[in-house]
């Protein structure tokens, strides 16, 4: 019988309405997200517990909360438990689960989910979310997939799985074709097993400070200028198209990385991969290609985390950012 941690750190999931108050707030302890879920672990062959580390919406998550999570996570697993669940709200979930993912192993089993609706709010899905999750820890556990998001039903890879709708239960997307598998009736059906499109970093869970740019139409230098004036060690473009960036911008790129700053292109579009050799214009990927940017095909928040990640370790982002 596996044995399952649920780590709550608040979100949606744990929100609920006090009397007076306006909203919803994440004050709902991590043991009431399995009330009345025993019978069901008990048919999945789980054993689980609960343990409240953090008590955040996941809007104000920070690195300092991820690597709580990590460190939290590693001293479960070091505890003899055979996998984990980590509970979060669902605004950043898809970061946290980048962050992860790249630094434990993947001998770590690790199921990230959350809530698209409160346990007060009709159509509440935040313990269906749980026992889904608990279904495809059991079943992976041992299995090396690397950390995975739970929601609906479908089991996300980490590198690929992202919200894409404000407030709809069916809210997360892989665009990439990132999904592991999928849950039905207490089972955990495999789809596939997509591997991510970096090594793992590892270290202590230490972020440089990268800062995030997208490109938008008649777009100017002034956020890139900004960033190298704060001294931030590298920057993650969100580019136009296959990874665009409008020619007013470059100079102040190329200057950003004569100041020894890393500069990586991601698209802005959400899914397809970043193009290589189409267009030559400045400002186009031949041109930034051979004036030594990089490019991922992670999106713009995940590119931004794995890079923190890699320059904090002091690895070679040529050697992870390969597209």
């Amino acid at each position: 019988m596996p044995s399952i941690a649920i780590l709550a750190t608040g979100g949606t999931i744990a929100s609920e309405k006090q009397p007076g108050a306006d909203g919803l707030m994440p004050t709902a302890p991590a043991d009431t997200l399995v009330t009345g879920l025993e019978d069901a672990f008990a048919n999945v062959g789980a054993h689980v517990e609960t343990r409240q580390i953090l008590s955040i919406d996941s809007m104000a998550i920070t690195f300092d909360d991820m690597k709580v999570m990590l460190r939290q996570t590693l001293a479960t697993l070091d505890a003899g438990f055979d996998a984990v669940v980590i509970t979060h709200g669902t605004d950043t979930i898809e970061e946290t689960a980048l962050y992860l993912d790249a630094i434990l192993p993947d001998k770590c089993t690790v199921i990230m989910t959350g809530a698209m609706r409160a346990s007060t709010q009709l159509g509440a899905d935040g313990q269906r979310n749980v026992l889904d999750s608990v279904v495809a820890a059991a079943a992976l556990c041992g299995k090396q997939v690397g950390v995975c998001v739970v929601m609906n039903g479908r089991v996300f890879a980490a590198w690929d799985v992202e919200k894409a709708h404000t407030t709809g239960v069916d809210a997360f997307r892989a665009p990439q074709g990132g999904v592991v598998g999928e849950v039905n009736e207490l089972r955990f059906v495999p789809v596939g097993r997509p591997m991510p499109p970096y090594p793992k970093i590892g270290g202590g869970g230490d972020v440089a400070s990268v800062e995030l740019i997208r490109c938008v139409a008649s777009a100017s230098d002034v956020l890139i200028r900004a960033a190298v004036d704060a001294g931030v060690r590298g920057l993650i473009i969100e580019g136009l198209g296959g990874g665009h960036v409008p020619p007013v911008m470059v100079p102040a790129l190329l200057d950003a990385m004569h100041r020894n700053m890393v500069v990586v292109v991601t698209s802005r579009t959400g899914s397809g991969l970043p193009l290589r050799a189409m267009y030559q214009a400045t400002g186009a990927e031949i041109y930034l290609r051979r004036h030594g940017v990089l490019f991922s095909r992670l999106s713009g928040p995940k590119a931004r985390i794995l890079l923190g990640l890699v320059l904090a370790a002091n690895h070679d982002p040529a050697s992870v950012f390969v597209d």
